[in-house]
C-alpha cells in the first residue's frame, strides 16, 4: 500500500511537473512574442520622432522662408507706392488738375444726387422721431393735468 501510495505521488509528481513545464513554455513564448511587438513599436516611435523632427526642421524652414517673402513683398510695395507717388507728382505738374484715376473712382462714389437724398433721408428720420417725442411729451402733461385736476378735486 505504502509503495503504491508512493507511485501515485511520484506519477503525480511527475504530471505536475510536466504541466507546470509546458504551462512555463507558453509563458515564455508570449514573453518573447510580447518582447518581439516592444521592439517593433520601439522601431515604430523611433521611426516617427524622425519623421516628426524632419516635419519640425520642414516646418521651421517655411516659417523662415514666409517672414522673408512678406519682409520682401512689404519693401516692394512701399517701393510700388513711393513710385506711384512719383508718378502722381510728375502727371499732376504737366497737368494741372489731373486726377488719379483711383481717386477720381473713389471720388464718384459719392454722388451728389446721393448725396442728397441721403440727406433728406436722414432729415425725414429726425422729424419722425422728433415729433414722436413731441407726442410722447404732450401724453406726459395731459396726464400731469389730469392727475392734478383729479387731485384738487
Amino acid at each position: 500500500l505504502e509503495t503504491a501510495l508512493a507511485q501515485l505521488q511520484s506519477q503525480h509528481t511527475e504530471n505536475m511537473t510536466e504541466q507546470l513545464l509546458a504551462t512555463l513554455d507558453e509563458r515564455n513564448k508570449e514573453i518573447e512574442n510580447l518582447k518581439s511587438l516592444c521592439a517593433r513599436k520601439d522601431a515604430d516611435i523611433k521611426t516617427m520622432k524622425e519623421v516628426l523632427e524632419g516635419a519640425q526642421v520642414d516646418a521651421e524652414s517655411t516659417f523662415v522662408k514666409y517672414e522673408k517673402n512678406l519682409e520682401s513683398l512689404q519693401e516692394i510695395t512701399e517701393r510700388a507706392n513711393r513710385l506711384y507717388e512719383q508718378l502722381v507728382a510728375v502727371r499732376q505738374a504737366l497737368q494741372p488738375g489731373w486726377i488719379p484715376a483711383r481717386e477720381a473712382d473713389f471720388a464718384m462714389q459719392f454722388d451728389v444726387e446721393d448725396c442728397k437724398r441721403l440727406l433728406a433721408q436722414l432729415l425725414a428720420e429726425k422729424a419722425a422721431a422728433d415729433a414722436k417725442a413731441a407726442e410722447k411729451k404732450a401724453a406726459e402733461a395731459k396726464a400731469a393735468a389730469e392727475a392734478k385736476a383729479k387731485a384738487e378735486a
